[in-house]
């Protein structure tokens, strides 16, 4: 038999039980009130009930001794038998699995009251702080969206957490990649390496021919050449110069006295005047910056000298020129001003080039004939010291001299061939 059957027939029995009880309850009573009609009554007690029944009253009772039953309700009541308390019982009150739900209801109600005990404590000693718990069907659900609006704002706060942490990576990423692109693009580290001089260290930095200071000095310079050109009647001899000279012959000459040293050419070139002029003046003007005054050229620059034992001096350079066109000669006056970074040393220049008709054919030759002269300077109006002289004297001016040498000549090499291409 299975449970559903086993419920059937407890339901069965209970009501039989029942019903026998309601039987035996009933005969029970009816015996007794067919007890109480048969006691014995006397003829005066029923002629009495009788005529108060019929008549409503009781006339003239016999006199004769008689027992009275004239008994109140609350001795009638003490004197009846007392009634038993009536059980009601059904079938839904016998049931088992009534019974059984009742218990399950029961405990139900006592685990329930148990978690509320317990919740109850935590209010009291967390002080009330908390909210209370959702004991409702809405509260249950708005208690479960806000459990998912809680896990959606997590994610989104891990999920920015993370993308600030992307950011600063992403940044620190790009500022590596800059450093490494401008240490790629980087002048090479050994340009400049020449203006390491072998035991010595500068002393005038990039500061000193700073724009205003660099502004005046080439201010001085201007002045210079002006005056030159001013007294060049007296500096330029013509009638000591040669008058006739062959084509290809050319001459160099230098001179060093002390602190002083002095470079002479002379160029002829089978080509006229203006044109020998013009090549020249192209070739200065494409090597040099034009100035904001007419026929001038400026020129500042940083040169290295190299000396014995691979070595070199660097120099910052300060070059001014000036072109002076006359009738029957034009004339080029230029100055320059060298300061030495690694030692109180500054070389001062002052040079002229003459272009003059040839004596022989002017319309078809010229001379180019130049003088430079090259000196040891004081700087702000102090002496140089001995031993800055002897070292302009042994190792600068010879050094310089090499140089000039060398440019000379290939200048007067490369104008005889610029003639000889032109014929």
């Amino acid at each position: 038999m299975n449970g559903d059957d086993l419920i059937t027939l407890d339901e069965a029995l209970a009501f039989i039980a029942s019903w026998n009880e309601e039987t035996h309850g009933e005969d029970a009573r009816s015996s007794a009130k067919v007890h109480d009609i048969h006691d014995p009554f006397t003829l005066e007690e029923i002629d009495v009930l009788l005529d108060a029944a019929v008549k409503g009253q009781v006339a003239n009772v016999t006199k004769t001794p008689s027992r009275s039953y004239n008994l109140s309700s609350s001795e009638l009541q003490s004197a009846s038998p007392p009634r038993k308390k009536r059980r009601v019982r059904s079938a839904s009150s016998s049931s088992t699995i009534m019974q059984r739900r009742k218990k399950v209801e029961i405990e139900t109600l006592r685990e329930e009251s148990i978690k509320l005990e317990a919740y109850l404590a935590r209010l009291s000693t967390s002080g009330g702080q908390q909210k209370p718990l959702a004991l409702t069907n809405v509260d249950e659900i708005l208690s479960e969206w806000h459990g998912h609006a809680l896990v959606q704002y997590q994610q989104r706060q891990q999920s920015e957490q993370t993308n600030r942490q992307l950011t600063e990576k992403l940044e620190k990423q790009q500022k590596l990649i800059d450093k490494l692109r401008g240490v790629l693009f980087k002048r090479n580290v050994l340009v400049g390496m020449e203006f390491v001089r072998t035991y010595e260290s500068p002393i005038f930095e990039d500061s000193y021919f700073t724009v205003d200071l660099s502004t005046l000095l080439m201010n001085q310079l201007e002045e210079e050449v002006d005056g030159v050109y001013r007294n060049f009647h007296r500096l330029y001899r013509p009638e000591l110069a040669p008058i006739d000279y062959p084509a290809s012959e050319t001459t160099y000459g230098e001179k060093c006295e002390s602190n002083v040293m002095e470079f002479s050419t002379t160029t002829p070139m089978e080509w006229p005047m203006r044109a020998a002029f013009t090549y020249v003046w192209d070739f200065l003007d494409s090597t040099s910056d034009r100035s904001r005054k007419p026929n001038t050229l400026e020129t500042r620059v940083n040169i290295t000298l190299p000396i014995a034992n691979h070595a070199s001096c660097h120099f910052y350079k300060l070059h001014c020129l000036r072109k002076y066109e006359e009738e029957d000669r034009v004339v080029i006056i230029w100055s320059d001003l060298m300061q030495m970074t690694s030692r109180n040393l500054r070389l001062r220049s002052i040079a002229h080039s003459v272009f003059t008709p040839s004596k022989i054919d002017p319309s078809k030759a010229s001379i180019m004939e130049t003088f430079l002269k090259l000196y040891v300077e004081p700087i702000g109006g102090e002496s140089v010291s001995p031993e800055d002289i002897r070292y302009g004297q042994e190792v600068i001016l010879g050094a310089y001299g090499r140089l000039m040498r060398i440019f000379w000549q290939d200048q007067q090499n490369r104008l005889i061939e610029v003639t000889s291409c032109s014929l």
